[in-house]
């Protein structure tokens, strides 16, 4: 298979492969509504922006569409999925036509998740697509420099950072249990690391969330934040809940700007549930505040 660019004897095939792929993964389409569109698609003009073809034995398998740098389409054939033939579409966009922005209906998760895992992050929602429709349109931005993945169970545990967040690798390991590990990396180097943990049917918390003290007061939290929140939606959840010290103040804070609320005190957790007293600037840690966000009303 090869990566070429677009020729006008692709051009049925593509619109082929459009209507397979919008078919098989666009389910908040009606079949009707793909048939309208179709006709709209047998419109556009190739040739008027970047397009290049996957191509095997001259059969068009998918293809990719770029406007400056945006990703405006991603298409592949749904006989192909699975090949990790999308994943080579998104790496020739972003390395070879320096495309760092895409453009994906709110209403296609699997879309989503797959950008998610390249970097991008949401930064714009758009009511309606470009036809005028009421697809909300979500564009999303490529962060290259930090690359967020869930940590495989053979990686190493990065105690070190997340003692940052905590006083021990007992509680860490605690946390860790039926909890999942996420890495933060820049350049292959682990910046930051958080655990996620669910605690009720539809609620996740936020465990042992730590940026390396090189990294912090960059924005680094923010990014990580921002992830969560998306996964937490995407994954069906309907509370996201954190944890913080009485008496820090400015993560209380952080967390409040976010759109988090304090929901409850767990009185005496600090004391409860480690064996040596904790002390933040010489005083003694009491309780728990816990924060929670209602995901369903919050829009991506």
């Amino acid at each position: 298979m090869e990566i070429i660019p677009y020729q006008e004897a692709y051009r049925e095939q593509m619109i082929s492969v459009w209507e397979k792929s919008v078919r098989a993964t666009h389910h908040f389409v009606t079949p009707q509504e793909v048939d309208k569109l179709k006709e709209l698609v047998k419109k556009i003009d190739f040739n008027s922006f970047i397009v290049y073809c996957l191509v095997s034995e001259n059969k068009v398998i998918g293809f990719l569409g770029v406007e400056g740098d945006v990703i405006e389409s991603l298409f592949l054939d749904p006989e192909y999925i699975g090949q990790k033939l999308g994943t080579r579409l998104m790496n020739f966009a972003i390395n070879n036509l320096k495309a760092n922005k895409v453009n994906v209906n709110e209403q296609n998760i699997e879309a989503i998740k797959f950008y998610s895992k390249f970097g991008f992050v949401t930064y714009e929602r758009i009511e309606k697509d470009d036809y005028g429709n009421d697809y909300p349109i979500l564009k999303m931005e490529l962060k290259p420099e930090i690359i967020i993945l869930k940590a495989h169970n053979d990686e190493q545990i990065p105690y070190e950072l997340l003692l940052l967040s905590d006083e021990s690798k007992e509680a860490i390991n605690k946390n860790l249990d039926r909890g999942e590990l996420f890495l933060a990396k820049h350049k292959d180097k682990i910046i930051a690391a958080f655990i996620l943990k669910i605690t009720e049917k539809e609620t996740i918390e936020i465990k042992n969330i730590a940026v390396s003290e090189s990294k912090q007061n960059k924005g680094i939290g923010t990014i990580l934040l921002e992830f969560i929140i998306a996964d937490a939606k995407l994954r069906g959840f309907k509370n996201l809940t954190v944890g913080t010290c009485d008496l820090c103040e400015k993560e209380i804070s952080f967390y409040k700007k976010s759109g988090f609320i304090i929901s409850n005190i767990r009185k005496n957790f600090f004391i409860d549930n480690y064996k040596d007293p904790i002390f933040e600037n010489g005083v003694q840690l009491r309780d728990m505040i816990m924060l929670s966000m209602e995901l369903n009303s919050r829009r991506a």
